[in-house]
């Protein structure tokens, strides 16, 4: 594609971007969209206008700034676009979660009624144990008064008092039956002591069963309810993040007749060193010898013998097999990429999913020293993030720069003050 072609591409993207580029993000909530729609035609309107470059250089310049931002912006778009969607589906797995416990919670209370009806029968039972028990101690406070008053014979009484032999006896046989009635009947409390023990602690363990059940359905519906309303304010911070969007895109969108007067300003020998000049690129020769330039291939052999495990030599020669082609923002393959695309198209040749977007990239993948970088590794740039690449060696890295430029090989050096930071994968 000649490079001309590249940068109408960069001045119609630019305008499709203006026009449209929030309104996927928007369907994080109910409201999202509706804003997005609402204000979209406003926006491009709205933009203050920009001064046109008054020298080529001004306009070089003028270009490399509106394809950069552009490119920026439509990172931020795709990250913006990943929360909303994780925030709304981790929203809907809270509430679900929600509804579970409230289900688990009525399924409790329904057990703890049928617990309760057994700590009533429980108590029903202390109760009667209780006066059974206290009968018997009446007996036994009577018949201990009795033998302290004397009222009671004793064996030794009977036989001092008996007036014959046929007396004593009959007196003894009286005593025996006394005693028998006294033990069945300390027997007797005995036993219903040990009831009413036994009544107590299975009331006890019954109310305790209960509050323990009641306790847990509880926590679990405090747990769901704290996690539903931790998703739905993640949603909320999503739509604050789609509408904190709105006045980038309209400086944006202001940039975009800017952007296509600086196209007529822009020759084709300036629009080639301004690429040169902003990205560093290294002349990657597709066959011709020049002494600054380099086969793809030869890059793709020492990348390759230079990766830590076969994983990285799979994914950095994938990256490599594209350098040439166009940048499109959103674009994943195979035909064009944006920066993060082409790192989810390459690694996935080598069987690894890396998060979409650079701001996910620089999130979720770990972050190691810039000087311990190996070959197949991802290189963040900006703060906040937005621009990635893949390491391949030798201080140079492969990525999809910005619109307007292809996918080239730039030399690190180059791109120091875009804050890199190194981030491991596949290892």
């Amino acid at each position: 594609m000649k490079f001309t072609q590249r940068f109408g591409r960069v001045a119609l993207g630019l305008a499709v971007l203006a026009g449209s580029a929030l309104a996927t993000p928007g369907t994080a909530s109910a409201s999202g969209p509706a804003v997005a729609r609402a204000t979209t035609t406003a926006w491009v309107s709205a933009a203050p206008a920009a001064a046109a470059p008054s020298t080529p250089d001004q306009a070089q310049r003028a270009w490399l700034d509106a394809a950069r931002e552009y490119s920026s912006f439509g990172e931020r778009v795709l990250a913006t676009e990943s929360a909303a969607h994780q925030a709304t589906a981790a929203s809907v797995a809270a509430r679900q979660r929600q509804q579970q416990a409230q289900q688990q919670l009525a399924g409790e209370n329904a057990r703890v009624a049928v617990a309760q009806r057994r700590v009533d029968a429980a108590a029903a039972e202390l109760a009667r144990t209780s006066g059974v028990t206290a009968g018997y101690q009446q007996q036994i406070d009577a018949f201990a008064d009795a033998s302290f008053r004397g009222a009671r014979t004793g064996s030794m009484s009977a036989f001092l008092t008996a007036t014959s032999p046929d007396d004593f006896l009959e007196r003894a046989s009286s005593l025996d039956i006394v005693a028998d009635d006294n033990a069945q009947l300390l027997s007797a409390a005995e036993a219903a002591q040990r009831a009413l023990t036994a009544a107590q602690q299975k009331a006890t363990a019954e109310r305790d069963g209960i509050a323990a059940v009641r306790d847990a359905a509880r926590a679990r519906e405090r747990d769901a309810a704290a996690a539903a309303d931790a998703a739905t304010a993640a949603e909320r911070r999503a739509v604050a993040a789609t509408h904190a969007l709105v006045a980038d895109k309209q400086r944006l969108a202001g940039k975009v007749a800017v952007y296509q007067r600086t196209y007529a300003r822009l020759s084709a020998a300036d629009r080639d060193a301004a690429v040169q000049m902003t990205d560093g690129g290294v002349t990657v020769r597709n066959g011709e010898r020049g002494s600054r330039s380099i086969s793809v291939q030869d890059l793709s052999v020492r990348a390759a013998q230079q990766a830590p495990n076969a994983q990285a030599a799979i994914a950095v020669q994938a990256a490599l097999s594209r350098v040439g082609l166009p940048y499109v923002w959103a674009a994943t393959g195979p035909d064009s990429f944006d920066c993060s695309g082409l790192m989810l198209w390459s690694w996935a040749k080598a069987g690894i999913t890396v998060p979409r977007s650079s701001s996910e990239q620089a999130a979720q993948l770990p972050v190691i020293p810039l000087a311990d970088v190996q070959v197949g590794d991802l290189i963040t740039f900006y703060r906040p993030t937005s621009h990635v690449g893949m390491y391949i060696g030798d201080g140079l890295f492969v990525h999809a720069s910005h619109t307007g430029a292809p996918i080239m090989v730039t030399s690190l050096s180059k791109r120091m003050n875009g804050y890199p930071v190194a981030h491991a994968v596949g290892r």
